[in-house]
């Protein structure tokens, strides 16, 4: 993305924008990465965005899954492109783009198509604290989350 900026003297700065991931944001690029990322997440909730670098719908919801890996920093985001990893769309009945998959532990929780961030927040927000033994509470700083069960986000609590 090319950005431009024009400041009060009539110059204007032109550079490239860098996104900058979250930890819990991941690109898969290959078949086998799927099952790996699903095995290492454990009880977390994990969230596969089934895109095509073709589709418009895709392309423009695609930032705003990026922005939800840091609104929701204990689940795992992971963007897979149906077409390079055409395995993992297939075994997961994947038939159109985009297509939103929820698991935990493994287990497929829930299916989503279709470019709606409301309806795709709210799915997040969901299934988001259903995992056992996690205990979310709400830190004051809008769409951040406390898991009681992190030993250095325990400490912060008396700060507030």
């Amino acid at each position: 993305c090319l950005g431009i900026l024009t400041f009060a003297h009539s110059s204007t700065l032109t550079f490239n924008w860098r996104r900058i991931m979250s930890a819990n944001f991941k690109v898969l690029t290959e078949d086998s990465q799927f099952q790996s990322e699903l095995s290492e997440a454990g009880g977390r909730l994990v969230v596969a965005d089934f895109t095509s670098a073709r589709c418009g719908p895709c392309q423009r919801i695609a930032p705003l899954f990026e922005e939800m890996a840091n609104k929701f920093p204990t689940a795992v985001f992971l963007k897979i492109d149906v077409n390079q990893c055409t395995s993992a769309a297939a075994s997961q009945g994947v038939s159109a783009t985009p297509t939103f998959i929820f698991y935990r532990n493994k287990t497929k929780l829930d299916t989503l198509q279709g470019a709606d961030p409301e309806t795709l927040e709210a799915r997040i927000r969901q299934h988001y604290g259903d995992g056992e033994g996690e205990e979310i509470e709400d830190s004051g700083v809008p769409g951040h989350k406390i898991n009681a069960g992190c030993p250095a986000l325990r400490s912060f609590r008396y700060f507030k």
